[in-house]
């Protein structure tokens, strides 16, 4: 145990040296922060960039990443739900996967980036572009997924 702590304590000055240092030597023979900003300098942009909240309309990178967070969050429930009726719809007639299955299938080979700018043009840059987005390529996988374990079922759990 203190072998774990003294190396974890030896790691940490040497952390601290270096960064030390690296301050002294930018200060000292005064570099340009375009060649090497201070560490200082560094912990300056993080403060303002990502923890605290801008004038402008514009908030934290955190704040962003959060909400990118939330809205993913959000099309995977909209997909788990919307997928999972689907999958159980398809798992339930042969008809039905037969007409639907090469519809999804096609549609799982479109990338991203080729779709976006035509939904983008369809329903403008907002919100719904993004959800749709999320669901379209995220619903059909949870489809197939939750189809495939429906009919790989053991006989014996379906007769109660």
């Amino acid at each position: 145990m203190k072998n774990k702590i003294k190396k974890i304590v030896i790691g940490v000055i040497i952390v601290t040296s270096l960064i030390l240092i690296w301050q002294l030597i930018t200060t000292h023979f005064d570099i340009p922060k375009r060649i090497m900003p201070k560490p200082t300098d560094l912990w300056d942009f993080i403060q303002k960039e990502f923890l605290t909240t801008h004038s402008s309309r514009y908030t934290t990178v955190l704040g962003k990443a959060l909400q990118s967070l939330k809205d993913a969050l959000l099309g995977f429930v909209i997909s788990l739900i919307l997928g999972s009726v689907i999958g159980i719809v398809l798992a339930q007639s042969k008809t039905v996967y037969s007409i639907f299955f090469p519809i999804i299938f096609l549609t799982q080979l479109i990338p991203v980036p080729a779709l976006a700018p035509i939904l983008a043009a369809l329903l403008g840059y907002g919100y719904s572009t993004k959800m749709v987005l999320i669901v379209l390529f995220t619903i059909f996988p949870v489809a197939i997924a939750v189809r495939t374990s429906i009919l790989n079922i053991p006989e014996n759990y379906t007769q109660l």
